[in-house]
């Protein structure tokens, strides 16, 4: 075991450093609805995913965690844009470095060269982003920390009448209460997840301008401003804190938000990219593959970063769109969709010896019990019945278009992680508790017909 071990720490990292990603012209699909095509960085509750042309770099930022109750929808924070007008027009090229969870760019337009260096931190809320100036002469950059202020033109899909009563009472607000602001040299943007006067989720993101001084400024609503002057051969770090509520309770996300960000010169960012990078070596050395179609090699590594990117044990669990959310209208409400779309994504945790990924997946499904045990009931059913839409905090989607088999969709992934982990632990205090109320359910539904068959009536296929 020692010997693979030492194997998987030379070899995997080796390999995957073959994969990365190269783009030549910016993202055509962010923000989006659906699934982003921009380099993508996460540590599990933060997602970040690029775009814009090279004079006008956008850093769009999600939370996995940051969703409104009333619309049933997992929200955008916000982002982070960089305009520096000197690069209108600049030959565009980002690469996504998978071994080291890392985006570095290089536009260059006749004498004008910047570079950049962008990561999000595996161990903190925290998104850095390096700019160094290539160029013989001084280039004015302006730095945009802002959030959304979209206005709903209609609810979402899937919602009962006392939910649009309610979509139809936020509409009356017309928007998603944010303020923005500065404080010494610090930019915030705060957003809330719920029409006014009514309690929610709070996120927040702060940026410090780290390396060069700038001068600051906010419209107080929704987007707060740095302006500086990057001399030849200098770079400036933009550090940007994500928090929400739920990371800091019962304290204040805006004031902790404000500290994260303050407290870091560059000497410490070196450090924290120093634990960044030993984070990720830890995760591709748990193993690795190496076969001849280098495509499929690919893919693999691929998935296995993006799982990364937004699975971590504690968190919230990633809907359809994973923590990159742009828009305020995630198609299928960006939920956790059980007729397939859920599991799949986990079918390789564990046997690419990532079984710590799947954690977020059970603990949605298992909060979700004392709910599953309700609609059980509506049937005359003993156990657990699971619609085919739900997301976290006890929200759900009441129709369940006459899918029986979600609850057992579900179950697949709690009989492969003790197959593969053998963790008795789990079996005894997750899986058998999850397995056997499922099983319940399915020995008061079947019925047997009259050639004495058990038949699952009422009842649709899963898609």
């Amino acid at each position: 075991m020692d010997m693979e071990n030492e194997m998987n720490n030379e070899t995997a990292p080796f390999i995957v450093a073959n994969h990365n990603g190269v783009f030549t012209e910016p993202p055509k699909r962010v923000p989006s609805p659906k699934g982003v095509d921009g380099p993508l960085l996460g540590n599990g509750d933060v997602g970040v995913v690029l775009s814009g042309e090279a004079e006008a770099q956008t850093f769009w930022i999600g939370k996995i965690d940051f969703w409104s109750r009333v619309l049933y929808i997992p929200l955008p924070v916000g982002g982070v844009t960089v305009h520096i007008p000197e690069l209108t027009g600049a030959d565009y090229h980002q690469e996504q470095d998978l071994l080291h969870a890392e985006v570095r760019g290089r536009f260059q337009k006749e004498g004008v060269v910047v570079e950049t260096r962008s990561w999000t931190a595996a161990t903190r809320n925290l998104l850095v982003t390096e700019i160094r100036n290539g160029s013989g002469e001084s280039l004015d950059v302006t730095v945009d920390l802002w959030t959304n202020q979209a206005r709903l033109k209609e609810y979402p899909v899937g919602l009962m009448p006392d939910e649009r009563r309610k979509v139809l009472a936020y509409r009356e607000a017309r928007e998603y209460p944010t303020c923005a602001g500065t404080e010494g040299d610090l930019l915030w943007i705060k957003r809330h997840a719920e029409p006014r006067d009514v309690e929610g989720m709070d996120a927040v993101m702060v940026t410090k301008v780290v390396g060069v001084r700038a001068a600051v400024g906010s419209d107080d609503k929704s987007k707060a401003t740095a302006s500086l002057r990057l001399a030849p051969g200098r770079t400036v770090y933009l550090v940007t804190a994500v928090l929400t509520n739920r990371d800091v309770a019962p304290g204040d996300p805006l004031e902790t938000a404000k500290h994260e960000a303050l407290e870091r010169d560059p000497d410490e960012l070196d450090e924290l990219n120093r634990e960044h990078r030993e984070w990720w070596r830890e995760f591709w050395s748990a193993s690795f593959i190496e076969i001849a179609d280098k495509k499929v090699e690919a893919f693999w590594y691929g998935a296995q970063y993006i799982l990364a990117c937004c699975n971590r044990a504690g968190m919230v669990a990633p809907g359809l769109w994973g923590n990159w959310i742009t828009t305020d209208r995630s198609r299928w409400n960006g939920d956790y969709t059980l007729n397939y779309n859920f599991q799949a994504p986990y079918f390789g945790v564990f046997s690419s010896n990532h079984p710590e990924l799947a954690e977020p997946y059970f603990d949605a499904v298992l909060d979700f019990m004392p709910q599953g045990r309700k609609m059980a009931q509506e049937h005359c059913c003993r156990g657990i019945h699971y619609p085919t839409h739900f997301g976290p905090y006890g929200l759900y989607d009441k129709r369940h278009y006459g899918q029986r088999s979600n609850a057992a969709y579900c179950a697949l992934h709690f009989i492969d992680r003790y197959y593969y982990t053998c963790d008795l632990d789990f079996l005894r205090n997750k899986s058998y508790p999850f397995l056997i109320e499922l099983a319940d359910f399915w020995e008061d539904y079947l019925e047997k017909d009259e050639r004495g068959r058990y038949v699952v009536y009422r009842s649709n296929a899963h898609e």
